[in-house]
């Protein structure tokens, strides 16, 4: 930090001096700094693809959806294959309560980059909350594939297949990712869940106790 401190003061139109100490703000958890820097280095050079970028999840962190958007419009208006903000993008969508357009910018995401794990779970969740378990379950599946010891993935897999009522496959799924992650409470709840449908009150009621 002290380094880009420096190489500010020698040169106050250093637009990528001001990013990097932007990148360093983000990481240090101070989003409305990481903004400055990053609008400082956009002021500067006005197509600075990763500083709008950048500037977008800073916005996103706090919440303020309007300009996270519009800083990821205008990421991808510069480079249209950026996968990073049709990724980001996303989430904004997400939280705006647009699912099919995070999903139309995740399947973007995807034409670009076919093994992007992320891309996968995160449309995987939202085809789930939307009731397509079916699509949900090959999204998540898919993410499994790729990134085999991922209990995230497991455990929105076991989700979905008790949404399915296929409680077996619930109940391996749950137990494969706290194999992975001992400590997960929502999948012991989920594996007591399937248990109870199974009508194993024994089982059920040690996971939840667990849980």
């Amino acid at each position: 930090l002290e380094y880009l401190n420096d190489a500010i003061r020698l040169d106050p139109n250093n637009a990528s001096a001001y990013f990097h100490r932007g990148l360093v703000f983000k990481s240090l958890n101070n989003p409305e700094s990481a903004i400055s820097d990053f609008t400082q280095a956009i002021n500067l050079k006005d197509d600075y693809t990763e500083a709008f970028l950048n500037r977008g999840v800073a916005y996103y962190r706090i919440d303020a959806m309007t300009e996270a958007l519009d800083d990821f419009n205008q990421a991808i208006e510069l480079d249209d294959t950026n996968v990073e903000a049709y990724y980001n993008r996303s989430f904004v969508l997400r939280a705006q309560n647009r699912p099919q357009a995070a999903v139309a910018d995740l399947n973007q995401v995807l034409s670009l980059d076919a093994s992007n794990a992320r891309a996968y779970l995160n449309r995987g969740q939202i085809y789930a909350a939307s009731g397509n378990t079916v699509a949900a379950i090959s999204d998540l599946s898919k993410v499994l594939e790729l990134s085999p010891e991922s209990a995230e993935a497991y455990y929105r897999r076991g989700t979905a297949y008790l949404q399915t009522a296929e409680q077996q496959a619930a109940i391996a799924d749950f137990t494969a990712a706290l194999a992975l992650d001992p400590e997960h409470a929502p999948s012991y709840k989920g594996r007591g869940d399937a248990f109870a449908n199974l009508g194993d009150g024994f089982s059920a009621l040690g996971d939840y106790s667990t849980a």
